[in-house]
């Protein structure tokens, strides 16, 4: 395998990204309203950016980029898997 590592993100991050609760999202996903993450082995949903982006527009029907509080920076970072600190930002 050659391309970069996949960058997983937690439930409550995800939610935390698209604005909804974490249990809003963990049921949404449960009763299938799209298509559920990855599981890990302890069962808890493994999130890709794009398993993020669907969940968006289903529960809030617009893409992460167009929500208001958007911060590009946040999500470039997160797809291109960073892991830089923002302490002095």
């Amino acid at each position: 395998m050659t391309g970069k590592p996949i960058e997983y993100m937690s439930t409550r991050d995800v939610a935390k990204l698209i604005q909804v609760t974490p249990s809003a999202l963990s049921r949404a996903a449960w009763e299938r309203r799209f298509t559920p993450p990855a599981k890990s082995p302890s069962g808890g949903f493994l999130w890709t950016l794009e398993d993020a982006q669907n969940a968006c527009l289903v529960m809030r029907h617009r893409t992460i980029k167009d929500l208001p509080h958007w911060n590009r920076r946040e999500i470039e970072d997160r797809a291109e898997g960073s892991k830089r600190c923002r302490c002095s930002e």
